[in-house]
């Protein structure tokens, strides 16, 4: 599936490489397993901890360093 350029209504090479780069399925599980995580992790600090709760927006910079 691609969508032609805005402005030129063709398609470039770079752009071409961009979108199958998107859609690699190693860049999905990565995505999956990692919103995953997240969430446990979320759902964890919020039970436990509520004073804490800001804590999750760290974790998530963190994971996406680590990415």
């Amino acid at each position: 599936m691609l969508i032609p350029n805005k402005v030129s209504g063709y398609f470039d090479k770079t752009t071409a490489k961009y979108i199958e780069y998107i859609f690699d399925e190693t860049l999905i599980d990565i995505y999956v397993r990692s919103t995953i995580l997240l969430k446990f992790i979320e759902e964890k600090i919020e039970d436990d901890n509520l004073e804490f709760a800001r804590l999750k927006y760290h974790i998530l910079y963190l994971i996406l360093i680590i990415l």
